[in-house]
């Protein structure tokens, strides 16, 4: 139902007045008309209640009709018809000036109409205060962006599809120095660098020539651009093109920030976070950051390098199957980091080809907006096992030497005695005579009980050597045949010496045992024949070698091949082959001491040796030895062997084992020598003194009670500086050069020896001195 519109009628015409009170009871219910004859009456009505609509006459009999609705600026504040008996032009421009909404000249047409002009009247009145309201609004909002544009500090502007600016705001002045007037007149050529403005134009030109959605008409681009003194700085700038009622481009619209310092502080971070990585890339081992479960967010260029993965493989990988084969020990330290704060633990990294690596890896707990990470540091410690297990392989040769070299003099002694008789009694021997097998096993198994000691006691590195400057390529020669024989006639044997002499200085015995122990080895790895090839060669070793392998010394080598085609080995085996006692070979066939002599000699005689092999594929040992210079005459090559001659000559024999005294005197004494024998070294001494003018020789244990053989021999110089001497001894390398006697090179035979080898050497010594 429509609201009753309240109509105040002031009219002093009691007739005017009726003819128009008719008119609206005789239109329509929706109009309630008040009657006041006067303008007081009309005022104290108001008062009461203010009417939507007034209709008065212009002349009351107390005043004028306008002044009822005439404010304080002389415009009407509520909706008025005026009516007037005699109208003028006069009245009609003061009616329309007061804000009237309409005037009318009293006629019975005029007045019966009245319902229809208070409703043009009441339109009127609805549109101009409409009008008004969207007035103010409008300046409002016009007063409001004004400030904004005067005011913000961003630039606010517009140009035309041609990028010429059509507007700028006042702080346009402030960031580029230019004035409003001058910015009208610029072509943007003049504030945008030649970069900015090609692809300013660009993005203009894709926005102009696609077809987008409004969302899409909006841009944001970050462009350098020029001030008026010729200085340049870096803006965001915003734009959006503007399109008419038919969706065409007409104009844009955008704001312009001045961003340089943001851009100098992300090129500062961007410079420290490359900084930063360049530390952490070059970082000796690798650097990973994982959250709780151990996904890797993080990680240096080494890791990469390490591992062989991608960056997109790595960074779908967690650090539990980075390192797998650790995995419940990774899991334990992962836990440990995030409840302590930091943990350390060794564990394997398996690369992308299946290799394990092992690492020292330490962890430390980090939170970063309320999330925790686990930042892990890892360094190789590959160097540090090797040699760890070289220290225990060390330490497993110190044991055995010591095992050995407590062992050897007694046993010695022992063999010397056993030897001695047993060859004593050969010489004496008929060739028929059916007991001389029997001496000739006892021999035998006396010589395997001292290969056996000598074994032991080069895999130590404590037997005595005797080096000298020896040609490689002539002892493998020597022993070619000798190895021939051994392997069988089921493998064959072939060598390719180089053409150019290697110079050894080392123990021509040792090699030869090295060359005897290897073929051996290299039989029992081919059961059913093969090849065995032994090969020589000249290298060059430099740092990178060096560095690889973890041991040597820079400089020329020999390098000694020896290879099969036998059933090779796995890698867990080629790591223990070198141990004292490994042996693969089925019970009774070895005592796998056979590769730990091996590896005794050459590292006696400061070489380096290397295992190649892989199963059902061979196997491949390269020795390499020290080259040294030398000329020809250097060079020792093997003696042919004299036969046993005697003498007659004075021999002061000094042992402290009687067996073995008593039976090497007996020896001497037989083939013609005066033997002058003692106990100890005192006793050997008293009896030089005494026998000084007849003894040519003396023959000395090293270790004796009282006084030892170097302390003997010394003395007995100072008494006659022409004797000659030989010294024995069943103990270990490392005990007679304590003693002094092998860095002058005085003359030095081994315990068990022969007496065939004891009589030839006091015959080689007596000789020289003559």
């Amino acid at each position: 139902m429509d609201p009753v519109i309240h109509i105040l009628l002031v009219e002093d015409e009691p007739a005017h007045a009726e003819l128009v009170t008719r008119a609206f009871d005789g239109s329509s219910d929706r109009y309630r008309v008040s009657v006041v004859g006067n303008l007081a009456a009309a005022q104290s009505l108001m008062q009461q209640s203010i009417p939507d609509l007034i209709i008065a006459d212009w002349r009351l009999p107390d005043g004028d009709g306008l002044d009822l609705v005439r404010g304080s600026d002389g415009r009407a504040e509520i909706p008025v018809v005026l009516m007037t008996s005699h109208g003028n032009e006069r009245i009609a421009v003061d009616a329309i000036q007061s804000g009237v909404l309409d005037y009318v000249v009293k006629t019975v047409e005029s007045l019966s109409d009245m319902p229809h002009t208070a409703e043009r009247a009441l339109r009127e009145w609805l549109y101009r205060k409409e009008r008004r309201r969207m007035q103010v609004e409008l300046q409002a909002s016009e007063q409001k962006y004004r400030f904004l544009a005067e005011n913000v500090v961003d630039v606010i502007w517009t140009m035309d599809l041609q990028m010429h600016l059509t507007f700028m705001s006042p702080s346009a002045e402030k960031m580029y120095g230019w004035t409003i007037e001058e910015w009208l007149n610029l072509q943007p050529q003049d504030y945008l660098p030649s970069q900015s403005l090609a692809l300013a134009q660009k993005t203009l030109a894709e926005h102009l020539v696609m077809q987008r959605g409004p969302e899409d008409d909006k841009v944001t681009l970050e462009l350098e651009q020029c001030r008026k003194d010729g200085t340049t700085f870096w803006t965001e700038v915003k734009a959006r093109l503007l399109r008419d009622e038919r969706e065409a481009p007409v104009s844009i619209i955008g704001s312009t920030r001045d961003i340089t310092e943001r851009k100098r502080v992300e090129q500062a971070l961007v410079r420290e976070k490359a900084f930063s990585d360049m530390v952490i890339d070059s970082l000796p081992g690798i650097f990973y950051i994982c959250d709780e479960q151990g996904l890797l967010v993080r990680w240096n260029d080494n890791e990469k390098v390490v591992t062989g993965y991608s960056r997109e493989e790595l960074s779908q990988m967690n650090l539990l199957r980075l390192f797998q084969l650790d995995g419940e020990l990774m899991a334990a330290h992962i836990r440990e980091v995030f409840e302590t704060g930091r943990a350390s633990v060794e564990a394997s990294i398996v690369t992308r080809i299946g290799k394990a690596i092992p690492f020292y890896l330490t962890g430390f707990r980090m939170a970063v907006d309320d999330k925790r990470y686990l930042v892990g540091v890892g360094i190789d410690i590959s160097e540090r096992k090797s040699l760890e297990q070289q220290l225990l392989h060390s330490q497993k040769m110190e044991s055995i030497g010591q095992l050995a070299g407590g062992i050897a003099h007694d046993f010695n002694n022992i063999l010397a005695a056993i030897v001695g008789y047993g060859n004593v009694l050969q010489m004496k021997m008929r060739n028929d005579d059916p007991s001389k097998d029997y001496v000739n096993q006892i021999l035998t198994s006396a010589e395997r009980a001292a290969n056996l000691t000598q074994s032991l006691l080069a895999f130590s590195r404590k037997q005595v050597i005797n080096p000298k400057n020896i040609d490689l390529n002539e002892s493998i020669s020597k022993v070619e045949k000798f190895l021939a024989r051994t392997i069988g006639e089921d493998i064959m044997l072939t060598t390719a010496l180089s053409k150019e002499a290697l110079i050894l200085f080392a123990d021509v015995t040792q090699i030869e045992q090295v060359l005897m122990n290897l073929a051996t080895n290299a039989r029992d790895a081919m059961p059913t024949g093969g090849r065995l090839m032994i090969e020589t060669g000249r290298v060059m070793l430099d740092d990178v070698y060096i560095r690889a392998k973890g041991y040597g010394a820079p400089g020329p080598y020999a390098v000694l091949s020896i290879s099969d085609t036998g059933k090779g080995m796995d890698e867990q085996t080629q790591k223990k082959i070198f141990e004292p006692f490994f042996t693969t070979k089925e019970l009774g066939r070895g005592t796998g001491l056979g590769l730990a002599i091996v590896y005794g000699i050459v590292k006696q005689n400061n070489g380096y040796i290397n295992v190649y092999s892989e199963p059902g594929n061979g196997t491949t040992f390269k020795i390499y030895f020290p080259l040294v210079s030398s000329r020809p005459g250097d060079i020792w090559h093997p003696q042919v062997q004299q036969p046993i001659r005697g003498g007659t000559e004075t021999i002061l024999f000094a042992e402290d084992n009687g067996t073995v005294r008593r039976l090497h005197s007996g020896v001497l004494q037989e083939f013609g020598y005066t033997v002058i024998d003692a106990a100890d070294g005192e006793e050997a001494l008293q009896k030089f003194r005494e026998h000084r003018d007849q003894i040519s020789m003396v023959i000395l244990d090293v270790i004796m009670p009282k006084k030892n053989g170097r302390e003997v021999f010394e003395e007995a110089r100072r008494i006659d500086p022409n004797v000659q001497a030989i010294f024995t001894s069943g103990y270990p390398a490392d005990l007679i050069h304590k003693e002094g006697v092998l860095e002058e090179g005085l003359h030095f035979l081994s315990k068990p020896f022969s007496p065939q080898a004891l009589l030839r050497k006091v015959r080689e010594v007596l000789d020289q001195w003559r």
